[in-house]
């Protein structure tokens, strides 16, 4: 009598914690003693309370002397991803469902019989089978993998994938059509990615999404680096395995949106460096995206052996071509003159006998390559074109047409930059001054003054100053 009631004192102080190992512990045995699971179970009934008894409660029969002494640290709590509760399941089920309906009948030793099965859980949940469900929400029964926090990577790494994983073009962009499947056609949300959750974070989806943050199913996910123990890969699609694709990808069929999806700006620009404008429509690398695509630059067919010597009339017939690749400062590493000539191959046979036509009429830019107050200048003074410093009207770059002075107006206005290669402003004031020097009206037949200084003002005081005809 005296060890029953001591039994049933401790009892009354349960306050649950964790639980005895599973294979010494004889739940039949202490049914005598317990009766009621909630005696020893009382998180049953009151949420966050624990859901097993600590050793110090045990103790107090295990004492040595009411009962044998026990060696238990108590329960670490259970690694899992469930949001199961005992009492919100005992509120939606209502007050006919028992212990038992859920963890069978108790018998025996250890208590790993206890523990449902999914099947149990699917069964009165209307899910065909656990796992194998496409309809299933996983997020009925278990947390985000980001609020699972008692889960380890090794937890994670476990889980079992459900069939659909399995299927054929799943992962290349099957699972983006099942998910707008469960979204009834539109583009998947938040509750459509819940059930994906349960396994997946941001970090798992950016391995193949940059536009990750602009996707609602992705951008409802949160965060959890342990995502990443499963890893995957950018496969590449059917389309870019067609012939020629790289010729064709940037014209009709292919658009901004899809491209997005695997490409950043800094992937196009692999290949496009010399015209990075056309990746703008891509989002660019940042910590929130994943790296994406990642593709290899490789040589056009037409870049044969010896093509870097014989590529000057394809290179010539269509720059544009070579454009989108190269940027003018590698065609300069070969190309740049040296000294007074220029590198052979550069400018066709016979060119600098012809060239002050093409420079003078601006058919080429000669200041993309040529510096002209150092390169041209230096040039025409070893030839002896230089103009005499005592002299305006003496020999000069214009020796090729004797009286071009008398004429340079029309070609100033016309071709000013070509002038000012070589001429400053004090050159053209020693004449055209309306302050000084020989007089020379600077403004050509026609000339309204008038509407000029109405329009530009600041033109007009290089030379008149503030004191502008017809101005006050």
């Amino acid at each position: 009598m005296r060890t029953a009631m001591r039994i049933l004192l401790a009892c009354l102080f349960v306050t649950v914690a964790a639980p005895i190992a599973r294979a010494e512990f004889d739940h039949e045995f202490h049914l005598d003693f317990f009766p009621e699971c909630e005696a020893c179970h009382r998180g049953v009934e009151q949420a966050g309370t624990a859901m097993f008894p600590s050793p110090d409660q045990c103790r107090a029969c295990h004492d040595g002397d009411t009962a044998d002494e026990i060696d238990w640290a108590g329960r670490q709590p259970s690694r899992t991803n469930l949001k199961f509760t005992h009492p919100q399941h005992q509120e939606d089920s209502g007050d006919a469902a028992t212990c038992t309906d859920c963890h069978g009948p108790v018998s025996g030793k250890g208590s790993t019989n206890f523990r449902p099965a999914a099947s149990r859980c699917a069964d009165c949940h209307d899910v065909e089978e656990h796992f194998d469900s496409a309809e299933a929400d996983c997020a009925m029964c278990h947390l985000p993998l980001w609020k699972a926090t008692s889960l380890t990577r090794e937890d994670v790494a476990a889980f079992d994938p459900p069939a659909t994983h399995a299927e054929d073009g799943f992962a290349q962009g099957g699972h983006g059509a099942w998910m707008r499947e469960a979204a009834g056609g539109e583009m998947p949300g938040a509750k459509e990615s819940a059930s994906c959750a349960v396994c997946h974070a941001k970090e798992f989806c950016s391995q193949c999404h940059v536009n990750g943050p602009e996707t609602p199913a992705i951008a409802a996910l949160g965060s959890d680096p342990r995502s990443l123990v499963n890893q995957t890969w950018l496969a590449v699609p059917s389309s870019h395995q067609a012939d020629r694709f790289l010729e064709a990808h940037g014209h009709d069929g292919f658009s901004t949106n899809q491209c997005a999806t695997c490409h950043t700006r800094e992937s196009c620009w692999v290949c496009h460096a010399a015209t990075p404008a056309v990746a703008n429509g891509l989002f660019g690398a940042s910590p929130d995206r994943g790296v994406g695509a990642q593709p290899t630059r490789h040589k056009p067919d037409s870049h044969v052996p010896g093509f870097g010597t014989s590529h000057g009339p394809l290179a010539t017939a269509a720059p544009q071509n070579c454009a989108a690749c190269h940027d003018r400062s590698e065609c300069l590493d070969c190309h740049r003159p040296e000294g007074s000539s220029a590198s052979p191959g550069f400018h066709p046979a016979g060119f600098l006998a012809r060239h002050p036509v093409e420079a003078y009429a601006r058919e080429t830019s000669c200041a993309e390559c040529h510096h002209p107050r150092e390169f041209c200048a230096s040039c025409h003074e070893q030839s002896g074109l230089t103009r005499q410093r005592d002299s305006l009207l003496g020999a000069g770059f214009h020796d090729g047409q004797r009286t071009f002075l008398f004429g340079h107006g029309d070609a100033a206005r016309r071709h000013l930059e070509s002038c000012v290669s070589c001429h400053a402003e004090s050159d053209c004031l020693t004449c055209h001054s309306a302050r000084q020097g020989r007089g020379f009206n600077p403004h050509g037949p026609g000339f309204d003054a008038a509407r000029l200084a109405e329009k530009a003002p600041q033109m007009c005081t290089v030379c008149h100053g503030l004191a502008i005809p017809g101005r006050q």
